[in-house]
């Protein structure tokens, strides 16, 4: 099971790769856009700054933000369940 902390190095990567030097600036105002159309109007890229800025740094953020900022790069995530099944 991946960390929050590497999904987290793994968006900062793909975002890099996607935006060059301005990744981080670009990934927050992407970030703002979704949470906005989630309802979010509160949502702008200066109060959302630290925020985001803090959760890299920390390698730690909830699960709404995560999902957010994958689909801030273009990622969905796909969630599935491991069954375990019995051999009788």
């Amino acid at each position: 099971m991946k960390s929050c902390k590497s999904h987290l190095e793994l968006i900062a990567q793909l975002a890099a790769e996607k935006w060059g030097e301005v990744w981080m600036s670009e990934l927050i105002r992407e970030y703002c856009k979704i949470s906005q159309l989630n309802g979010e109007d509160a949502a702008t890229p200066n109060n959302r700054k630290g925020q985001i800025k803090r959760a890299f740094q920390v390698g730690s953020c909830t699960a709404d933000t995560l999902i957010i900022l994958y689909y801030a790069i273009g990622c969905e995530l796909e969630i599935s369940r491991k069954q375990t099944i019995a051999i009788p």
